[in-house]
């Protein structure tokens, strides 16, 4: 028994607590965000058949969740919650309400903002958000039509790196509502207040570069001689060619046979070629086997003797 009493105090107290949340019109924030939200003194003027124009003043709070600051380039979530506002007239005494058939709620939003994606409902031209069919109205009281707005949720982006803000605009709500009476046209109009703003952090300044010092040598002037830029460096190759080692190719061609030399040596040490360089080394061979022949001779003589 005593278990089902506690159980039905938490049910309660969880009950109340759902009622006084609905009531208040508080707003769950999303994470990181920062909720603004400012009471608006509302003029609100209808039309009905019989009764003629009319017009009453309410209030209704407002509450903007949005973070109070976003990296460059980064979405920004917006949530808005509205208060209901309540319409008061004689004239509603004998009048049965069936709802809203269409309704739009404004808001202005700066013009560096665009809209990402197309929440269903959500619309943003010229710096003006309007989020449609939102609202409903009820009778509750004899002579008090409620009006009660469904939160709107949709994502903002600065499209210059400032920051975004949001506020209410003059002409902030319009419904029709439908009455035993007929269609019943409804303008609310307030003073325009800004609501809650995101800061938007500046993006970050590229690094500097080195500037270049007039003493480091070009590229290119640090390589050894012999160095091969560009080619493989494991074949040796010339560059961009891709030429293989020496060892690789056939080697070059002698330019003369040893025959050849040799007859041409026998010409000029014998006199037979008459050019100066053939009489040149004439006399550098017989000086050298001559000079060789004394010295010998000597060396062979000391030798002998010693």
């Amino acid at each position: 028994m005593k278990s089902l009493r506690i159980n039905r105090t938490v049910a309660a107290g969880a009950a109340a607590a759902s009622l006084l949340f609905t009531a208040t019109a508080v707003a769950i924030p999303h994470a990181g965000a920062e909720a603004a939200s400012k009471d608006l003194a509302l003029k609100c003027e209808y039309t009905a058949p019989v009764v003629g124009t009319k017009s009453v003043e309410t209030t209704a709070k407002v509450t903007v969740d949005m973070p109070k600051e976003v990296d460059a380039g980064a979405d920004i979530p917006v949530k808005v919650t509205t208060g209901d506002a309540r319409i008061s007239s004689l004239a509603f005494g004998a009048v049965k309400v069936n709802g809203a058939k269409k309704s739009t709620v404004r808001l202005n939003v700066s013009p560096n903002a665009e809209l990402v994606g197309t929440p269903a409902g959500v619309t943003l031209n010229n710096g003006v958000l309007s989020v449609s069919n939102a609202l409903s109205a009820s009778k509750t009281a004899k002579q008090v039509i409620t009006v009660t707005a469904k939160d709107a949720e949709f994502t903002l982006r600065s499209k210059d790196g400032e920051k975004v803000t949001v506020s209410a605009p003059a002409n902030i709500i319009e419904l029709t509502m439908d009455t035993s009476l007929g269609d019943v046209p409804t303008k609310c109009a307030t003073t325009g207040t800004a609501l809650n703003e995101t800061t938007v952090k500046a993006a970050p300044a590229p690094e500097p570069q080195p500037e270049p010092n007039p003493e480091d040598p070009a590229p290119g002037d640090n390589e050894e001689p012999g160095e091969n830029p560009g080619g493989n460096p494991d074949t040796g190759g010339n560059p961009g060619t891709g030429d293989t080692p020496d060892g690789d190719n056939p080697e070059p061609e002698p330019q003369g046979s040893s025959k050849e030399d040799f007859l041409a040596f026998i010409f000029q040490i014998f006199g037979i070629n008459k050019s100066d360089e053939a009489k040149q080394t004439a006399i550098s061979f017989w000086s050298a086997l001559i000079g060789g022949g004394i010295l010998g001779a000597l060396i062979a003589a000391l030798t002998k003797h010693l």
